[in-house]
């Protein structure tokens, strides 16, 4: 063929690429206006996220929820992603231990729709380098929130204000003065990996503000007490610092229904005991044990989510082992213990609600598996420094899909999983436990196990002969196992191979 002539042909499959491109939009567009109206608002929302992010459901719930898309929240946003889901326009990732929805992606295809329409609708504007006033009422910033608060803008009509910046910045307490002082009909606001060391009582002049999230590495030591003025704030998140203070104003916030910070209640004002207190509070995660387990905790009957970080917890034990089995719609519970004292295990056996259970050093010992909740399918352990091979009690929990037994929560030099044990596991994490030295597994053991993860088990002297028998395995993760332990793993060579082979997905990081 001439050289003309495949240029021709160069030509017609590029027209044809583009024609293509141009149909599937033209299809993706009619799926978007298929759409009822308040579903067309949780659409174009997704557009916030960069490109190929992978953001949670509980999030984007709460986002949802707080810009007003739906008129009730939880269930109602819940039911919004399943629909979304279900018209496949959003992607599961993840799904949680009881089968929900814990963390999506969307479409590249569909996210430049979601954008596109968005600017077009007014509804979300992204990052911008005119001077030109943001006519959206949400501003998307993938790039820093440093290059907006130099521009002098007349911003009327935003309301929410989202920052997913890739990389950590660095934020002035008067850029952050500047955000809270432009603003005041505000209902979002989410700083995603920013620094920052002080945060502005101006915050506080932002009482229509509903979400309230900063997310990154920064040193700071407490909130204002001006939080408190923020009366229709739902949802308060300060991730990733530690030993914040916070003042117990927070009580006073009637429409709080979760809150995500770690760090310290410090009185300010009436004692919580003398408070009324926010009844729709959901979520309270990972607040240090203090006096306010006496005053508070019994009286938060909604919770459904809770994380208490006991390192003082010596004062606090009676209180907070009586509190405990008041929470009747409990789902989650999180107690992080200390290194001087030990707890015992929670009173968990009539919250039928509770599914996940994550137990974090000091536990006494395990009890009987009577005493657990009927329903739990998530387990986690870690620095219990047990001597008591835990799967003669855990085995016999009839729900369990989801067991992490992690650093030094089990010191034994043995263990054992007997027929018929684990009926439902489907997903098992065990990594250092530094003393173990044999695991035997009987056959008829974890029929439904489907992903192991071993790691950090440099005693361990071979792979356990029952594993063979599981025929649902499909996913072997071993992470710096000792080069002995590794070498009779060995394709057709190693002595153990044969106890493998049938697994379709073995990954063996070196030692």
């Amino acid at each position: 063929m001439l050289p003309n002539e495949w240029e021709r042909v160069l030509k017609n499959l590029s027209r044809q690429f583009v024609e293509g491109e141009s149909q599937i939009g033209k299809i993706l567009a009619l799926s978007y206006e298929d759409l009822p109206y308040h579903l067309k608002s949780c659409f174009l929302y997704i557009g916030v996220y960069p490109e190929d992010y992978e953001f949670f459901a509980k999030e984007l719930n709460r986002l949802w929820g707080a810009e007003g898309f739906v008129q009730t929240l939880e269930e109602a946003t819940e039911d919004c992603l399943v629909e979304l889901i279900q018209r496949s326009l959003i992607q599961i990732v993840k799904r949680s231990s009881i089968g929900g929805v814990k963390s999506c992606q969307i479409h590249d295809l569909l996210r430049d729709l979601s954008i596109s329409k968005a600017k077009e609708e007014k509804f979300l504007d992204g990052d911008t380098n005119s001077l030109s006033p943001c006519k959206a009422r949400r501003l998307n910033m993938h790039h820093g929130i440093s290059k907006y608060t130099s521009l002098n803008q007349s911003t009327p009509c935003l309301r929410s204000i989202l920052c997913f910046t890739l990389d950590t910045e660095k934020v002035e307490n008067n850029q952050l003065k500047l955000l809270c002082g432009r603003f005041h009909f505000r209902r979002v606001l989410h700083l995603h990996k920013i620094e920052v060391e002080e945060f502005p009582n101006e915050i506080g002049t932002l009482i229509h503000l509903r979400y309230l999230a900063i997310q990154g590495e920064y040193n700071l030591e407490r909130l204002p007490s001006s939080i408190a003025n923020l009366r229709n704030l739902q949802t308060l998140e300060v991730d990733k610092c530690d030993g914040i203070d916070v003042p117990s104003v927070i009580w006073k916030m009637q429409q709080l229904r979760h809150v995500r910070v770690q760090g310290r209640i410090i009185s300010e004002g009436p004692k919580a005991g003398e408070l009324s207190f926010p009844s729709n509070l959901q979520t309270l995660k990972y607040i240090e044990a203090g006096d306010w387990i006496e005053d508070c905790l019994g009286k938060l009957i909604n919770l459904k989510k809770l994380g208490i970080s006991t390192l003082e917890l010596s004062g606090h034990v009676k209180e907070l082992l009586d509190s405990i089995p008041k929470l009747d719609h409990l789902q989650s519970l999180t107690l992080r213990g200390s290194n001087s004292r030990r707890i015992p295990f929670p009173p968990i056996l009539n919250l039928q609600y509770l599914y996940k259970l994550n137990l974090v050093r000091g536990l006494e010992k395990l009890p009987e598996s009577c005493e657990f909740s009927p329903n739990l399918t998530k387990f986690t352990l870690s620095e219990s420094k047990l001597m008591q091979d835990p799967m003669t009690t855990l085995e016999k929990l009839p729900n369990f899909r989801i067991l992490k037994l992690l650093a030094f929560s089990y010191l034994g030099r043995e263990m054992v999983c007997s027929a018929q044990g684990f009926p439902q596991l489907d997903s098992l994490f065990m990594c250092i436990l530094p003393n173990l030295e044999e695991w035997r597994v009987e056959e008829g053991a974890m029929q439904r196990l489907v992903h192991l993860h071993m790691s950090q088990w440099f005693q361990l002297k071979m792979f356990p002969e029952g594993l063979q028998h599981v025929t649902a395995l499909r996913k072997l993760e071993l992470y710096h196992m000792s080069r002995s332990f590794t070498n009779r793993l060995q394709q057709d060579m190693g002595e153990d191979w044969h106890k493998i082979q049938h697994i379709p997905s073995v990954n063996i990081f070196p030692p």
